[in-house]
């Protein structure tokens, strides 16, 4: 009887049906290792492609096991359980996890934020690089962003201090000649790009989107009687431009509701208006337009104690019949029926996911070292 060689599961099985048993006998965290196996199976997991039904939720703080892990999640309509957990990552211990958050993702890589420690997380390789910090401003809010031209990321940051907003810039694989020409890599600083002495206030961190960072608040604008009109502020991560769009002015927004998101390929705004008591959303259009907005109200199946007009709303993913999987307050899921305007709560979620606090789209993976991906290399 002939042995049996160390390469049998190589030959004998396509690439595609591979990864399909790789994905099931081991957690995403493991697919690292596993390309040490062989030359194919190192090909195979790295031209993987993630499924769109793949998001990353936010570390839980309800239950002991779950603590500084952050989950990832299969949203997919076409699966009887609808929402399920398909593995976790592990942060590191010194990551207080009733403090730790998710500022934004870009490319799958998770800018994370704990009190004032910010770092940048590779969730498959557990890699993480955290930034050069200050202690003196009150607050401050940060977006990871990536140059699609340098390939090359970047984070921006928001502070506030005595009513004046510093923004700064720290841009990764950043180089200097030395005396005989020599370029070398020097450890990435914040960079000042401009003071502005502003009664202007952005609630929440920065979304990525097509090459640009975008943060919601609100400022007076010159050529309106409205005390405070909502205004999104874009970066060009390439040019380090910023540009600010003034939104339509709709009435009294509540406070800290107002949400900027990517959904189905477009960027769009969510906020609870006190008018009419509703949820304004608004979708961006290829041409930097906005269109016309839809409305979402109040879920009455809700019987918690917890009012969700004076918290965000999120849209997460398509569904099926032309409905849309939202999400309100971080923790209520439920589907939007673009037709009849309806709510619908989704039974069929896991303790794990009910104890989320945000969702992002993973879009896809990174296996290589996390400063050498950071610099574009």
């Amino acid at each position: 009887m002939k042995k049996m060689g160390n390469n049998i599961i190589d030959s004998e099985l396509p690439s595609d049906i591979l990864l399909q048993i790789l994905l099931l006998l081991q957690p995403f965290s493991k697919l690292f290792t596993c390309r040490l196996v062989s030359k194919n199976w190192n090909k195979c997991i790295s031209s993987f492609k993630f499924d769109s039904n793949l998001f990353i939720t936010q570390i839980s703080r309800c239950r002991r096991r779950s603590r500084n892990r952050l989950h990832c999640v299969d949203l997919n309509p076409n699966r009887s359980e609808g929402v399920n957990l398909v593995g976790s990552f592990k942060l590191h211990p010194s990551w207080s996890p009733s403090s730790t958050g998710i500022v934004n993702i870009c490319n799958g890589l998770l800018c994370i934020l704990n009190g004032k420690r910010v770092a940048i997380l590779n969730p498959m390789t557990n890699e993480y690089m955290e930034l050069p910090s200050r202690t003196e401003y009150q607050s401050s809010v940060y977006g990871l962003g990536y140059s699609p031209k340098t390939k090359q990321y970047k984070v921006a940051r928001h502070s506030f201090k005595n009513d004046e907003l510093f923004v700064e810039i720290l841009a990764f694989g950043t180089s200097l000649a030395d005396q005989d020409g020599n370029q070398n890599e020097v450890q990435s600083q914040w960079r000042h790009v401009v003071s502005i002495s502003t009664t202007y206030k952005m609630h929440r961190h920065g979304t990525y989107f097509n090459g640009a960072i975008y943060w919601v608040g609100e400022g007076e604008r010159s050529d309106s009687s409205a005390k405070n009109v909502y205004v999104l502020r874009r970066l060009n991560v390439t040019n380090e431009k910023f540009e600010e769009l003034w939104l339509p002015e709709i009435g009294s927004i509540w406070k800290h509701t107002s949400y900027c998101g990517v959904f189905n390929g477009k960027l769009y705004l969510s906020h609870y208006v006190t008018a009419d008591s509703m949820y304004h959303v608004l979708m961006m259009n290829g041409k930097g337009l906005w269109e016309t907005p839809f409305f979402i109200s109040i879920p009455r199946f809700y019987k918690g104690s917890t009012r969700l007009e004076s918290n965000h709303f999120q849209l997460i993913k398509p569904w099926k019949k032309g409905k849309i999987l939202c999400l309100f307050y971080s923790f209520l899921l439920v589907l939007f029926d673009t037709k009849s305007g309806k709510l619908e709560k989704l039974d069929y979620v896991e303790e794990e996911v009910k104890k989320s606090f945000r969702i992002c789209h993973m879009d896809s993976i990174h296996f290589g070292s996390l400063p050498n991906i950071l610099a574009g290399k």
